[in-house]
């Protein structure tokens, strides 16, 4: 079994500060009911932590606690691009920042999801908008112990590398409502959009995950916002979520028995679910 650690980072502030982002909790409770589920991959619990405003020597620490075959951090919460730095500064409780470089912890295979603005050099705004969905679900076909067989087989084809997605392109917003963000939102509903359909390919990878959310986006938020994705090498394209398919029903367990390789397909024809 391949070794998997989810952190999830939710940089709320504090009630009585200016900027608090109670969008920014929903959004972390969203997200680690996505990875438990079948469709993002059925981790298990004690593989997710979530901290919540955390002091900078307790997140630096708990980043390198968390080295493993794959890794994943998200961050939900303010944020601004450095130009100083030349990078993404996240606000992780009311007094202290953290540079996004330091999310790095030398896994073999790391991805890393920022939701955040990257206006810069701290320039952004609350940048709330109306309500929007309650917490969401994700029901598929597929048992959380199948999910996991499916993305562990998938990680271990893919090359090591590793992959940061980022909710905003530099210089723009981000923008959040009290029930969670708008990028969040989107790339998780686009994922369970994608899982309830029975189609060939077994695996969304984060490429598509991404090219999914910016449609999203385009089509049901009123903000201009462009999600980015940068990766150490082009070949870097992890599983962002699997499913049920005509593959797994003609080829997969069948006796549990799993055929490597058969799922590992590109998103690029998969229909457009928003």
């Amino acid at each position: 079994m391949m070794t998997k650690k989810v952190l999830i980072v939710i940089g709320s502030l504090s009630l009585t500060h200016k900027k608090h982002l109670p969008g920014s909790k929903v959004d972390g409770i969203n997200w680690q009911n996505y990875f438990l589920s079948a469709t993002g991959g059925g981790f298990y619990k004690y593989e997710i932590k979530i901290l919540e405003n955390p002091s900078f020597i307790e997140l630096f620490s708990e980043i390198n606690s968390n080295v493993a075959e794959y890794s994943i951090v998200i961050f939900s919460g303010h944020g601004f691009f450095s130009v100083q730095l030349r990078q993404t500064v996240l606000q992780i409780n009311d007094q202290e920042t953290f540079p996004s470089s330091y999310l790095l912890n030398g896994s073999s295979r790391q991805l890393i999801v920022i939701d955040s603005c990257q206006n810069l050099d701290r320039k952004q705004s609350s940048n709330f908008i109306g309500d929007a969905a309650p917490y969401l679900d994700f029901p598929n076909d597929l048992m959380p112990y199948q999910a996991r067989t499916l993305l562990d087989e998938n990680l271990r084809q893919g090359p090591p590398g590793t992959a940061m997605i980022f909710s905003s392109s530099v210089g723009h917003s981000s923008w959040s409502t009290p029930n969670g963000s708008n990028f969040s939102n989107a790339i998780l509903t686009s994922a369970r959009n994608w899982a309830s359909h029975f189609e060939p390919n077994c695996i969304l990878t984060i490429s598509g995950a991404h090219d999914f959310s910016i449609k999203h986006l385009k089509k049901n938020a009123k903000q201009i916002q462009r999600p980015e994705i940068l990766r150490s090498n082009n070949r870097v394209n992890f599983p962002f979520a699997v499913r049920y398919s005509i593959e797994i029903a003609q080829f997969l367990f069948a006796n549990d028995y799993y055929t490597p390789g058969s799922c590992f397909i590109d998103p690029s024809n998969i229909s457009d679910f928003l």
